[in-house]
């Protein structure tokens, strides 16, 4: 298969590139990946030969770049164990316009949507690196609009669909939106009653539930 023939390539060229390090060759390589947690660097054959290469240390060293908070989780162990890394938070302030012009400026979808742009960007990175399981109750509250759902909706809503079984189970669900800034609390302007509401709103959230949620 195409994909056979990729990954045999993938293993030799890395193969080749082993072979020049030895105990007598002084030379040294540093690595520089700009994007490790990328979605082409995702796939198995990817992280192999990357941890093939960061384990000829000495020789090899690594220095790379994460987007996601998380970019470590999308990473097997073979690769998080090879690259051993020193994780160092570098924050740039940047405008995601500023730093998506290095790639060819902002995509389409988040023009459209330029105020919501680094929400959007944001949300649909975190849905991505989520089970199908945890994006479609996520799109099952997004979907109840502005005024929110109570968790007790909520769980009726999900159990109904058989997206949970156990509302201890919903609860950790909104506890990773909640720490991925997905989701916000809101209050019922008649009962008081507290309730949860997707973050986004508007046209930006159908995008998104377009995009990444009705995707699965």
């Amino acid at each position: 298969s195409r994909r056979g023939e990729n990954a045999a390539t993938t293993a030799s060229e890395v193969a080749a590139a082993m072979a020049r390090f030895n105990k007598d060759d002084p030379k040294h390589v540093l690595l520089v990946v700009h994007g490790i947690d990328a979605q082409a660097m995702r796939t198995r054959d990817n992280m192999h030969a990357l941890a093939a290469l960061c384990d000829a240390r000495p020789y090899v060293r690594v220095v790379a770049s994460a987007d996601h908070v998380h970019a470590a989780a999308a990473m097997d162990a073979h690769l998080t164990q090879a690259l051993d890394a020193a994780w160092v938070e570098a924050h740039t302030y940047e405008p995601y316009e500023a730093e998506a012009a290095l790639s060819g400026g902002v995509p389409p979808v988040l023009r459209k949507h330029a105020g919501d742009a680094p929400a959007l960007h944001a949300a649909t990175v975190v849905l991505r690196t989520l089970t199908p399981n945890a994006r479609d109750i996520f799109g099952v509250l997004a979907r109840a609009g502005p005024s929110g759902m109570t968790q007790s909706e909520l769980y009726a809503a999900c159990r109904d669909r058989f997206l949970v079984s156990a509302e201890l189970t919903l609860r950790a669900h909104l506890q990773e939106f909640r720490d991925h800034e997905l989701v916000i609390a809101v209050r019922d302007a008649a009962s008081g009653v507290e309730k949860v509401a997707a973050k986004l709103q508007g046209s930006a959230l159908n995008e998104l539930l377009a995009t990444v949620v009705e995707e699965v």
